[in-house]
This record gives C-alpha cells, structure tokens and sequence, in this order.
C-alpha cells in the first residue's frame, strides 16, 4: 500500500512511491518474489505490517534490492530479504570487478537503512556497500550467505548497530 491505496506487488507499490516523489510503502504478510532486481527509489520507507512476516526473494542469480542515485535515503523495517544462486555461479572474489559480485543487496550510492531485517545470499556476499554507498544495520541479521556477509570497498561504508552477523562461507565482515 502507499497512501492508502493498493498494488498487486512491492514492485508496482515502490515504483508508485517513486511517481508521488516517494513515502511510505506497506507491505502485508507474505513473499513476495521479484522478476528483477528491485531499485530503491529516494524518500521511500519500505515496512512490513505490524507483526507481519514479509519475505522477498529476488529473481535466482540477481540482486535482490539496490539503490544507485545519491539522493537515495531509503529505509526498510522487518523484512527477510533472500537472494537464489544460479546453478554454476562463482563466489564471489577479488578477480571479478564488484559491480559484478553476486550479493543480495547493492548499494553504490545514497543510504540504505535496515531496521529488524534478516538478509540471506544463497552464492553471494550479503549486502555489499561501494562508491558513495552507505548501508546502516540496526538489529538485523546478516546469515547463510555463500561468501561474505557484508562487504565494503572502493568508498563504500557500512553501519552497524545491534546486528548478529554469522553463518557465511567467507567473512562475516
């Protein structure tokens, strides 16, 4: 929902929020599986509905969630946000270019704030964080990524609060 109206996906929903210049989408209880990578638009909050389990499942082999302009302040509460590995998919290293890292969530540019999130990577990094990037953490869980949890470099910048990171093929961190 935004704004009291409702749409037949997060999709539809974020990109409405986007159209109004953003606000706030809710979401209710359920998965919710995207055809692609989802890009965050700015001035968006996106929250599950009180004492709502909210799934969402990224296309297999793509990230699931990015956001890419710097005047991106976004923010998301209680959601589980898991990315599917592609069958022969490589683990992410440093012989591939980052913008090429498999990993669930991307941020090259602006904020993405994560508030009672759960954020799995079946073949990949977690959240991964570069450019002008920023990831916050506040009371997430970060698990069961293939390689590492969370990653940032070339600029980019992680935050976090109160987050149990474990579980990962590589470094939690």
């Amino acid at each position: 929902r935004v704004k009291g109206e409702r749409y037949g996906s997060l999709a539809a929903a974020v990109w409405h929020a986007m159209k109004k210049g953003g606000g706030m989408v809710t979401v209710n209880a359920g998965v919710q599986q995207l055809q692609d990578t989802l890009f965050l638009p700015a001035k968006t909050t996106v929250r599950a509905e009180p004492g709502a389990a909210v799934e969402v499942t990224g296309a297999r082999g793509k990230a699931v969630l990015a956001a890419d302009e710097d005047l991106v302040r976004t923010f998301l509460a209680r959601f589980t946000i898991r990315r599917l590995g592609r069958g022969a998919e490589e683990v992410p290293s440093t012989r591939q270019h980052h913008e090429d890292w498999a990993c669930a969530v991307r941020v090259s540019a602006g904020l993405l704030r994560f508030d009672e999130c759960s954020i799995e990577s079946e073949k990949g990094v977690g959240l991964l964080a570069y450019g002008t990037g920023i990831i916050q953490l506040v009371s997430c869980t970060v698990r069961r990524c293939g390689s590492d949890g969370i990653a940032a470099i070339d600029g980019g910048v992680v935050v976090i609060n109160s987050t149990l990171v474990c579980e990962n093929g590589d470094s939690g961190v």
